[in-house]
């Protein structure tokens, strides 16, 4: 039995998969397999941040908050992680659910085509909106909210002027981001932000989350604001959150889902709660992203 991997990592690990129709807006974004296999680039990614002009007058001067959207997300190759163990390896389960010949085969394969298309259509926007960012280039007191982002089909939403509004299941019921990085240092435009919790939202039931906890962010921030490279993002997401969803999303079935569970509770590596067992999955990301504006003040947009 084949099940579609695209349903799958929406349902257990993307941001936020929205259900829209219309025209799209076509980002050319990595479409890189589990494996490391690279497809088309973002025209806006360079591992060189000094790629980027800064103007005539060097470093342009920099307003106190800096708002970025993703205009790239893939999954990364097992090997490829952050030790969030503490025994040197890297941690990735999740990628290694996928690079398995046989479970892999099952789930159908690399979601990292479904990841690139939803980034491509406006269903996977994920918003970093920088607090206390005082340079570019250096600063030890900054912060990143992470918040998921609406656009209208038609803008352009990655040309790096595009204003976004919030989703309100990314907000807590005051209004403020309900994830976020309190803890960001940049040196010589290196980003490394952690501890931190990345809340992931399911379409397909009401009040079903998935959060990345004890997670970590990194990335390369472009001289002159206009985004940001070599970025990675990882963590990891209980069994009990992975139970809850694979219970509610009614594509995936009782008999499915009882093996899906299986499954997963054999992969699990990381002892969130200190009990020397492990009970939660690790994940690990890639991502660029490019400016933006975004629109803290509109109303939100519901899920």
């Amino acid at each position: 039995m084949r099940y579609p991997a695209s349903a799958l990592f929406c349902s257990l690990f993307l941001f936020g998969c929205s259900s829209k129709t219309g025209t799209r807006n076509q980002s050319r974004v990595a479409s890189e397999d589990a494996t490391g296999t690279s497809g088309s680039e973002s025209t806006t990614d360079s591992d060189d941040p000094d790629t980027a002009s800064a103007g005539d007058t060097g470093e342009p001067e920099v307003p106190l908050d800096a708002d970025f959207v993703m205009d790239s997300v893939l999954l990364l190759p097992s090997a490829d992680g952050f030790d969030l163990t503490g025994d040197g390896v890297p941690n990735n389960a999740l990628a290694e659910l996928f690079e398995n010949e046989l479970i892999g085969e099952a789930l159908g394969g690399s979601p990292n085509g479904y990841i690139a298309q939803s980034v491509q259509r406006g269903e996977l926007l994920v918003m970093l909106d920088f607090v206390r960012l005082g340079s570019y280039a250096d600063d030890s007191n900054a912060g990143i909210e992470m918040l998921l982002g609406a656009g209208e089909d038609d803008s352009d939403l990655f040309s790096g002027d595009a204003t976004l509004q919030v989703r309100c299941g990314s907000l807590t019921p005051d209004g403020a981001a309900a994830s976020a990085f309190d803890t960001v240092q940049v040196v010589d435009h290196a980003l490394d932000g952690a501890p931190g919790e990345f809340l992931f939202l399911m379409p397909f039931a009401i009040d079903t989350t998935v959060v990345l906890r004890q997670s970590r962010i990194e990335g390369v921030l472009r001289p002159d604001g206009s985004g940001i490279n070599s970025g990675r993002l990882g963590g990891s997401v209980t069994f009990g959150d992975l139970r809850e969803v694979v219970r509610n999303d009614p594509e995936i079935g009782p008999d499915f889902g009882t093996l899906m569970l299986a499954i997963l509770e054999g992969m699990l590596d990381v002892d969130q709660d200190g009990d020397g067992t492990p009970d939660a999955l690790s994940a690990m990301f890639r991502y660029t992203a490019v400016s933006s504006t975004i629109d803290r003040d509109a109303a939100c947009v519901e899920d």
